[in-house]
């Protein structure tokens, strides 16, 4: 039986429930949590022991755990509700801790890729400045979206945060079995922060101009054994001191190109490869939101997230790394919630980031592989 997520809330504390949904769409059911078994044969057992009480403590019995044989056991549903919308917005701070449980962490983004980098020549990292898996879904228009997921931001949606919490600690280039190492940015090497993205890389790292430089220099290089890493503008380039109304479409279509032109590349060099693209954060468009000032006691240069402890309902505080200390260290800084700001955007401001929100903290973690 095909339903919606707000006709399951109906039948919860009802029946003993079989779901195929995306778990996601758990944190849009109302609380308490959700008494989730991973076995649906558990269920039966408790059912058939005469045990299954509903209660305050155990609200209703759910299980994503298909087993076609015990349909009849259950009322089996498939939950139609794709829960990577803007409505997340509506769960997303309450649900913090359980939406990080059920999709990839950004800091854990390195250890996916080390992991699954097994029986290939080259592993390609493609680091986008600014792109949210709404902007990428909406805007991508290829197959290959399908080879995407989404992952969470667990932390301050800002670049040098979010760049550093992709490559770990230690860096992806210091952990993968690899012999050579070349880096591209579009940022100039004595930016400190390309310094740090690309530790290990000595002097085999190059300032590019465009994607075509990156893909000039990839032709000649024989890719066995071999970690790239590309650091590439993107939709943050137009959302902050931007003159004319911009255009994510254009930038994500410009994006694809390229990615495209490098898988084709690759494919021609004749050697193994995963290549993957991620994002340090998304970007919060002002156009979509109905932005909330609130007034924290404090000027701040930033709209999204402040430099110092506050204790609020509107603001979630996550430890990150202060890149101004030496040697590195953590401090406290906190994430506004959507959708407040500490002050007001500036005309040339087309959007944000550094809060928490679908639309900052969702991005895409796109994986191909060549054989």
């Amino acid at each position: 039986m095909d339903i919606d997520i707000r006709e399951l809330n109906k039948y919860l504390g009802l029946v003993p429930i079989m779901a195929k949904m995306n778990p996601l769409s758990l944190a849009f059911l109302p609380r308490p949590n959700p008494f989730i078994f991973s076995s649906s044969k558990k269920i039966l057992e408790i059912l058939d022991d005469g045990q299954l009480v509903l209660d305050n403590h155990h609200p209703y019995y759910l299980t994503l755990d298909w087993q076609p044989e015990l349909e009849s056991r259950f009322l089996a549903v498939k939950v139609n509700h794709n829960p990577l919308t803007p409505e997340l917005n509506n769960v997303l701070s309450e649900q913090w801790d359980w939406i990080c449980s059920v999709l990839v962490k950004q800091s854990n983004i390195s250890d996916y890729i080390f992991e699954n980098f097994i029986g290939f020549d080259c592993c390609i990292l493609v680091l986008v400045d600014g792109l949210s898996w709404h902007d990428f879904i909406g805007n991508w228009k290829s197959d290959i979206v399908n080879q995407a997921q989404p992952i969470i931001v667990d932390g301050i949606s800002k670049t040098d945060l979010g760049m550093t919490r992709i490559l770990g600690n230690p860096p992806l280039v210091e952990r993968l079995p690899i012999d050579n190492a070349y880096g591209f940015s579009y940022w100039d090497r004595t930016n400190p922060l390309t310094d740090i993205l690309f530790s290990g890389f000595g002097s085999r790292v190059e300032k590019i101009k465009s994607f075509d430089n990156v893909l000039g220099q990839i032709q000649n290089l024989n890719l066995e054994k071999t970690y790239i890493q590309i650091v590439r503008q993107g939709l943050d380039e137009i959302c902050h001191r931007h003159r004319d109304r911009p255009s994510p479409e254009n930038y994500v279509h410009e994006l694809r190109k390229d990615f495209e032109n490098l898988i084709n590349l690759v494919i021609e060099k004749k050697q193994s490869a995963q290549i993957f693209l991620t994002s340090d954060h998304g970007i919060l468009w002002q156009n979509n939101t109905d932005f909330e000032y609130i007034n924290i006691g404090n000027k701040n240069y930033h709209p999204r997230y402040i430099n110092f402890h506050r204790a609020s309902p509107k603001v979630q505080m996550f430890s990150e790394i202060s890149f101004a200390s030496e040697p590195l260290s953590h401090v406290l800084m906190g994430a506004l919630k959507y959708p407040y700001i500490v002050r007001n955007l500036k005309s040339n401001e087309w959007g944000v980031h550094g809060g928490i929100s679908f639309e900052e903290s969702i991005v895409p973690l796109l994986k191909y592989e060549i054989f």
